[in-house]
């Protein structure tokens, strides 16, 4: 983000991640669909899952520091729960989900609430492009998981993908500056590791377990991220763990836990009944 306009920088990453992609297709001889639905599906990816939410996000993080930026898009399973509330007729919303995703949010706020507190000045619009970002990704979350469960991952993600590049490689030669563009290793090993490990890996298991499972507990990666970046920030960098990290970081796991209970006890049940014991 240094030396690459945030445009450019999204752009070339879902063009590379496509290459890819349409690499593993061709191994795997599998061919994209032709049908309405498909495309129609994947405009909507193309458009709410990378054009918009990226560049929003790197936009916004070029105004706002990472810590704050980090707990405006976990308003991203408050999102995906009213959007699955309001769009998916089995997914309505129950009260450990609703509890979950509170107590996971406040711990996301906990971790980060020291780089809160010194970011009073922070851009209005910088902030408010990254919870725009988080919106529109659960918007089409859901859409995936209404329409998505006949195709490929793969496929999806390779056609909305296209779209997004095209999108964002056209409006960074529309809008921005390259005056100081310059892709040295702090610009390419990031890129590439977000293209293929960040991407091509990422999104096709993120959208394939979203025909699996329920998209309200899928969301609550966006509370696991947070914590996995300070834990590599203490790896990494030497960054000191204080104790708001280390309760902020029980608070999300503990969020994810009760968001699972009703699905942890109809579990302890189906067992029950698969060995014979019986249900108190």
């Amino acid at each position: 983000m240094e030396t690459v306009p945030p445009f450019l920088a999204a752009g070339l990453r879902f063009l590379i991640a496509t290459l890819i992609l349409r690499l593993i297709m061709l191994i795997r001889r599998e061919r994209i669909p032709l049908e309405p639905d498909f495309w129609l599906l994947v405009a909507e990816m193309g458009l709410l899952t990378y054009t918009l939410p990226f560049a929003c996000i790197y936009w916004g993080q070029k105004q706002i520091a990472t810590g704050l930026s980090s707990i405006l898009f976990a308003t991203f399973p408050f999102w995906v729960a009213i959007c699955s509330h309001v769009r998916l007729e089995t997914e309505k919303m129950n009260l450990p989900r609703f509890l979950g995703v509170l107590i996971g949010f406040a711990g996301v706020t906990l971790i980060f609430s020291r780089q809160l507190l010194h970011g009073v000045g922070h851009s209005f619009l910088g902030m408010a492009a990254i919870v725009v970002g988080a919106l529109s990704q659960a918007f089409a979350l859901v859409s995936v998981k209404r329409f998505g469960a006949k195709y490929s991952s793969i496929s999806i993600n390779f056609a909305g993908m296209v779209i997004g590049a095209i999108i964002l490689l056209t409006a960074s030669l529309a809008v921005e500056d390259f005056t100081d563009l310059e892709f040295d290793s702090k610009a390419l090993i990031p890129l590439l590791y977000l293209s293929t490990i960040g991407t091509v890996f990422t999104y096709v298991l993120y959208f394939w377990l979203a025909k699996q499972v329920n998209a309200v507990l899928l969301s609550f990666t966006a509370f696991v991220t947070p914590i996995i970046a300070v834990g590599l920030g203490a790896i990494v960098l030497d960054e000191r763990l204080g104790r708001f990290t280390l309760w902020g970081s029980a608070l999300v796991l503990g969020g994810i836990l009760v968001g699972n209970v009703p699905g942890l006890w109809r579990y302890i049940q189906e067992h029950r009944a698969a060995t014979g014991i019986e249900t108190p």
